[in-house]
């Protein structure tokens, strides 16, 4: 009862802070969503979409897909609450992992530093579909846990299927079916079961090739994609350069990623604070000693197997063709979340029983009880406080205030076009942040370009988006439409917005 009790407040410390600011943090929808709302609307409008929109394939789109039915019509906070839901799913999948693995203790402390980390946090309520993929890998560890201690074939089955939905995932985890055969394979190698491995493997290796037959399917149609397209563009090169080059450069990339834990982080704005290590301090130090702690306690085919996961889901991310600007990457390696803070839960509890012996259980408790309230507190202090300040426009969203706009004012017999746009910082607000915001429909809307001329607007009346301060574009307007009323649209602070240009 005791053990619910705790598990309960913890997933609901985790609900709550996914949901609490949700509509406001993150704000500006951008080209990522886009492509998860296109992609699932494709699903919704019955034509059964199954391909690879650059990186992300099919597998995230129809899971959420009914949670779009229910939330639709909420622009972008529909996709937060998706990713939201799913990353719920990944840490139910990651506490039946470590359940199996560890005690209910190691476990629940786990899910409570992973549901509060900023790193899973980004991505829990970002809306992008990389957020599936921690619940996959930890779905493949849980049924190899499951396999090794029961070796039945139901669950080699569901094992077998999980690594199998890497390949509908993302280019990342492509790897999942090589490392469910490689940690198989390394098993009964140390077992020395060579006919029972042999048999195993070979079971393994069949259903995983009927499992992937309509990735392969995929592969054929866009084929394009697969070699000169956005994927083959971080593959293929590969192959053409010198192999000694090619191999240094692996390692180089490598070494980096394996910094992004703990010393240097991705750069990218909108998924971490620049350069900032994705692990605070703390749990680095108790990753450490997670180490130490399975290695004392003779544990060493878990630990082997855990660094294995870890050192093997980073290398498609290490890949020397991608360009190096993008590496480290957190997207890239978000399915090593799980193993990580397993190892981060054994490193504490190893320091809990350091602290029994000597202060006793009472201030073992309350020592240990503090140093994870202050890795919860500097996570969320990190997502709330700092990385608002970081994302373009210190979180500025002008597509809804847009969009928003449109709705209150124009009618259904207007049209909408885009004088300008991508004004803010880092290419902000696009046309299709406001147009897939808009909840009402409106009689015609040019959202896949902006204008280039004011004589290509064709459908009237019309209202025309322009960016703040482009006075010379407002005039060119002025020109072509005498009686157009522009309207300056001020923001919270007095500063303008956007312009509208009314033409009746």
């Amino acid at each position: 009862m005791k053990v619910k009790i705790i598990l309960i407040s913890i997933f609901i410390l985790a609900v709550s802070v996914r949901l609490f600011q949700l509509d406001q943090l993150p704000g500006e929808w951008f080209g990522d969503i886009s492509n998860v709302h296109e992609y699932v609307t494709e699903i919704l409008q019955g034509k059964w979409p199954f391909y690879f929109f650059q990186s992300p394939g099919p597998l995230y789109h129809y899971l959420i897909a009914p949670l779009v039915i229910i939330f639709q019509n909420n622009g972008y906070l529909t996709y937060k609450i998706a990713s939201v839901a799913v990353s719920l799913l990944g840490l139910v999948t990651t506490y039946i992992l470590y359940r199996s693995v560890f005690s209910s203790s190691i476990a629940m402390t786990g899910i409570l530093l992973m549901g509060s980390s900023f790193w899973f946090l980004v991505w829990s309520r970002l809306g992008n579909s990389q957020i599936v993929i921690p619940v996959i890998s930890g779905l493949m560890g849980y049924f190899l846990v499951k396999f090794i201690r029961q070796a039945n074939l139901v669950n080699l089955l569901l094992g077998v299927l999980a690594a199998s939905l890497g390949l509908y995932t993302y280019p990342q985890t492509f790897i999942f079916p090589l490392i469910w055969l490689a940690v198989l394979t390394g098993y009964y190698l140390m077992r020395r079961k060579w006919r029972q491995g042999a048999l195993n493997f070979s079971i393994s290796f069949i259903l995983l090739l009927v499992f992937g037959l309509p990735f392969f399917q995929i592969v054929m149609v866009q084929k394009d994609l697969f070699t000169s397209g956005y994927l083959g563009e971080k593959v293929v090169p590969v192959f053409r350069t010198n192999p000694l080059d090619t191999g240094q450069k692996f390692l180089t990339f490598y070494g980096k990623t394996l910094m992004l834990f703990s010393f240097s982080g991705e750069r990218i704005f909108r998924v971490n604070i620049p350069g900032k290590a994705m692990l605070d301090g703390i749990t680095s130090i108790f990753l450490l000693a997670g180490i130490l702690y399975l290695i004392l306690e003779k544990r060493r085919k878990v630990l082997f197997i855990i660094l294995f996961m870890i050192g093997s889901m980073i290398i498609p991310a290490s890949s020397p063709g991608i360009n190096e600007i993008e590496i480290p990457s957190s997207s890239r390696t978000i399915a090593v979340i799980p193993y990580l803070y397993m190892l981060a839960a054994s490193g504490i509890f190893y320091f809990y029983n350091i602290f029994k012996k000597k202060a006793g259980n009472i201030s073992a408790i309350l020592a240990i009880a503090s140093l994870v309230m202050m890795i919860v507190y500097f996570n969320l202090d990190r997502y709330f406080r700092e990385y608002p300040q970081v994302l373009p426009d210190k979180n500025y969203a002008a597509g809804i205030i847009i969009a928003d706009y449109m709705d209150r004012n124009f009618g259904e017999n207007f049209s909408v076009y885009f004088g300008s746009c991508c004004w803010g910082e880092w290419g902000q607000p696009e046309p299709k942040a406001v147009y897939y915001q808009m909840r009402k429909k409106k009689n015609f809307v040019e959202y896949t370009h902006y204008l280039s001329s004011c004589k290509e607007i064709n459908h009237l009346p019309a209202v025309v988006v322009v960016g703040p301060g482009d006075q010379k574009l407002l005039a060119e307007y002025r020109r072509c439409f005498l009686q157009a009323e522009i309207v300056e649209v001020d923001g919270k602070k007095g500063n303008t917005v956007f312009n509208i240009i009314n033409i009746k």
